[in-house]
């Protein structure tokens, strides 16, 4: 079974209080528990999965794998590392996205320090668009063709993916289509404001509507057939997910008393929904007016399996690759987070940490502090 942890859990509201989230009954009947990218929750999430799992009569084995150099959560965050640190740890060392070591070098520098402009100028030698935006979206969509294989932009705000898809949807020659007749697209991603559907145009779900065909969040795929229209606003059409081959039904849904196309363009995502993807190629496109939080270069670089498949839009800026690590002494980095997303560990949050720890510390066995790297130099780690 895998699921998402809010599904999971039947997390549904934010505002739902923590004794609300009992474990399901579904979770009784497992003896083991794996938990991908711990790094992504945020506390309020992390305390209601602590809750959860805690209750549970059957005692699972329960694996947390977590790289603590990502991008960190939007809103508070340090229980989940502090329940992780808890655990039993070992320090993964095998690079399964990819074997090329040009990539890996570049990849251990961005974890630990951030890079020199002349390293950066040599890593993107080549692969760096400095003419406009149109010129750089033609040229990935000739890669794709060539290859295969979608040519995917990574931006870090939903302005800047919009930006990507409408530039992409005007060389399609179908921008005027969009923007007259397109149908209201998913509020919940926010990236787009209208979808039009077109035979052969780049799709990503957004709901998790039909897991055992694959119909979930983050699946990629391509219109196939338009099968209605409202008046000359495509409605229900069929994409062909990339893969599987799958084919799935796209139709409206409803959100927030509205009627609403559970999908988006597949031509542009932002960093921080891309953690965990892996691409053939793409392009970083770090379009925020301000240096981004700390990770995302390094994420970014990342989601790809070979250096040449990295490509870079823009000027070249060593503030769009600073480190997790060394974000914390840096004054202008905590200025630039909204007050939300800085907080630092209140009296309360200590309390909780404490309560945490005496909760399991009867029945956990502390890891040592031995410091093995994996092909990153990471601290990335299954508790």
């Amino acid at each position: 079974r895998v699921d998402t942890v809010h599904a999971a859990l039947h997390i549904h509201r934010a505002a739902e209080s923590l004794v609300m989230h009992t474990t399901p009954m579904t979770l009784r009947q497992y003896d083991a528990i794996l938990i991908d990218e711990c790094s992504q929750f945020d506390n309020d999430l992390a305390e209601k999965l602590d809750y959860a799992l805690d209750s549970l009569p059957q005692r699972p084995f329960i694996g947390a794998a977590a790289d603590w150099q990502q991008v960190q959560p939007v809103h508070s965050n340090g229980f989940m590392r502090h329940w992780c640190d808890l655990q039993t740890t070992i320090k993964l060392r095998t690079i399964h996205r990819t074997d090329d070591n040009e990539l890996l070098d570049f990849l251990r520098l961005c974890r630990t320090g951030q890079p020199e402009r002349a390293t950066l100028f040599q890593f993107f030698r080549g692969r760096r668009f400095r003419k406009s935006l149109a010129d750089a979206v033609a040229y990935g969509s000739e890669r794709a063709v060539a290859t295969g294989r979608p040519f995917m932009w990574l931006c870090v705000t939903n302005a800047g993916v919009e930006h990507i898809n409408r530039t992409v949807l005007d060389s399609l020659g179908l921008l005027d289509d969009c923007l007259k007749h397109g149908f209201p697209a998913d509020p919940n991603v926010g990236e787009v404001s209208r979808f039009y559907a077109s035979p052969g145009l780049l799709v990503r779900l957004t709901r998790n509507l039909d897991k055992d065909r694959g119909f979930v969040n983050g699946a990629m795929g391509a219109v196939e057939t338009i099968l209605h229209q409202h008046g000359q606003t495509p409605v229900v059409f069929t994409v062909k997910l990339s893969m599987t081959g799958v084919m799935v039904l796209v139709h409206p849904v409803w959100h927030d008393r509205q009627m609403v196309l559970p999908c988006t363009y597949g031509y542009a995502t932002t960093v921080r929904r891309a953690q965990g993807a892996t691409y053939y190629h793409g392009c970083l496109y770090f379009d925020h007016r301000y240096p981004p939080d700390a990770g995302y270069g390094y994420v970014a670089a990342s989601r790809f399996k070979s250096k040449a498949g990295v490509y870079l839009y823009g000027k070249v800026r060593r503030t769009d690759f600073i480190p997790v690590h060394s974000a914390a002494d840096a004054s202008n980095y905590q200025r630039r987070r909204s007050d939300e997303s800085d907080t630092d560990y209140d009296s309360s949050e200590e309390e909780s940490h404490a309560i945490l720890y005496e909760r399991h510390a009867n029945r956990l066995s502390l890891g040592s502090d031995g410091e093995l790297s994996d092909g990153y130099g990471s601290d990335t780690s299954l508790s």
